[in-house]
C-alpha cells in the first residue's frame, strides 16, 4: 500500500499563503538598442538584477550574509570593441538606474540613447547576446 500526502492539505495552503506575501520581484532583465546622438546604432544595452552576498567568517567555513539586489549592465558593441560591463554599486546608483530606465546612458563621455525592446524582438536579442 502506498501513502501519499494530501496536496490540498494545510501545509499546501500555508505554502501558498507565504508565496502570496512575498514581494513582487524586480524586472530581472531588459535589453535595448543603444544609439549615438547622430542616431547611429552603437550596440545593445543588457541589464539584469542579481543578488550579491557578503562573505564573512573564516576561509574554511565562509558564511554568506546581507543579500543585496544590484543592477548590473553590459554594453555589447556592434563593432569589434570589447564589451563594457558594470556591477559596481558605487557606479550603478539609484540616480544612474533611473537614467538607464529613462533611456539614457553615458559611456566614455558620450550620451547614448536607449530604445528598450519588448516581445519577440527582445527574445531574439537575448538569444544573440547570451547574458
Amino acid at each position: 500500500m502506498t501513502y501519499r500526502a494530501d496536496p490540498t492539505g494545510p501545509a499546501r495552503e500555508r505554502e501558498e499563503s507565504l508565496v502570496n506575501l512575498a514581494p513582487a520581484p524586480a524586472p530581472a532583465r531588459r535589453v535595448g538598442r543603444l544609439h549615438a546622438p547622430d542616431s547611429r546604432l552603437v550596440g545593445h544595452l543588457v541589464t539584469r538584477v542579481a543578488t550579491h552576498w557578503d562573505v564573512v567568517g573564516p576561509h574554511r567555513r565562509p558564511l554568506y550574509a546581507n543579500p543585496k539586489e544590484r543592477l548590473e549592465w553590459r554594453v555589447a558593441y556592434v563593432d569589434h570593441r570589447p564589451d563594457l560591463y558594470c556591477d559596481d554599486p558605487a557606479a550603478v546608483t539609484h540616480a544612474a538606474s533611473r537614467e538607464i530606465a529613462g533611456g539614457h546612458l553615458v559611456v566614455d563621455g558620450a550620451d547614448l540613447h536607449v530604445t528598450w525592446l519588448d516581445g519577440q524582438e527582445a527574445e531574439d536579442a537575448w538569444r544573440t547576446l547570451r547574458w
